[in-house]
């Protein structure tokens, strides 16, 4: 991993500032390409936080990495879904 500019999550590789460049607007494309009608920036934020989740990251240090005060703040960015719930507690559906 790269270095962290200003204590940002989401840095390139080489610890760039992650904006709406060049990635995006490729991003863009592919997502339109595959019918995703309204890719915003800040979805890779959801996505971020909900991967977090998964991986069993602490609600802590998410919400700190992330840069959320509050557990509404972070649970308004964390997409679980009931299969979710069944991955964790091992359960086969």
């Amino acid at each position: 991993m790269g270095p962290n500019i200003e204590g940002l999550v989401f840095t390139r590789a080489d610890g760039r500032v992650i904006g709406t460049g060049i990635e995006y607007g490729r991003d863009q494309t592919r997502a339109q390409e595959a019918g995703v009608k309204d890719l915003r920036f800040h979805d890779y934020r959801h996505s971020a936080k909900t991967r977090w989740s998964r991986r069993s990251i602490h609600v802590d240090i998410a919400m700190l990495a992330a840069g959320h005060s509050s557990m509404q703040m972070h649970t308004g960015y964390v997409n679980v879904k009931e299969t979710d719930v069944a991955e964790a507690f091992w359960i086969v559906s």
